[in-house]
């Protein structure tokens, strides 16, 4: 039988796991899909497999790239911060919010290319 002691040991070193600060090298952007079925000739398995693709790398933005970006940790400014102390706290703060919105940016692109070829997609099979 495990000891009282022990089990809560374990979830005191899991929640301290669970909070430990995130560090930058810890995110990684994924790489974004580079090309598309051609929407006006692609077959429905085409466009259904780069579907797959988009739906994936905006999974692994959402809902890992974003929330690591989003919790590292910037340590809050003591009172009677130095002015150098300011700036690196406003500058690490401006780098975080830059990479979440230029993610987000990216995500949007790719979305939107891959959403032109389905309009094409679409049309090409009205026209059949």
């Amino acid at each position: 039988m495990i000891g009282f002691s022990r089990i809560a040991a374990s979830v005191v070193a899991l929640g301290a796991i669970a909070v430990a600060p995130v560090s930058l090298a810890d995110c990684t952007l994924p790489k974004a899909p580079t090309s598309f079925p051609d929407g006006k000739k692609a077959t429905k398995e085409e466009m259904i497999a780069a579907q797959t693709v988009v739906k994936q790398y905006v999974a692994e933005i959402e809902d890992h790239y974003l929330p690591c970006v989003d919790g590292e940790t910037n340590p809050a400014l003591a009172e009677g911060a130095t002015a150098e102390q300011k700036k690196a706290y406003i500058a690490k703060e401006k780098a975080k919010t830059e990479r979440h919105n230029a993610a987000v940016d990216e995500e949007s692109k790719v979305s939107a290319l891959f959403n032109d070829q389905i309009k094409l997609w679409k049309a090409a099979q009205a026209a059949k």
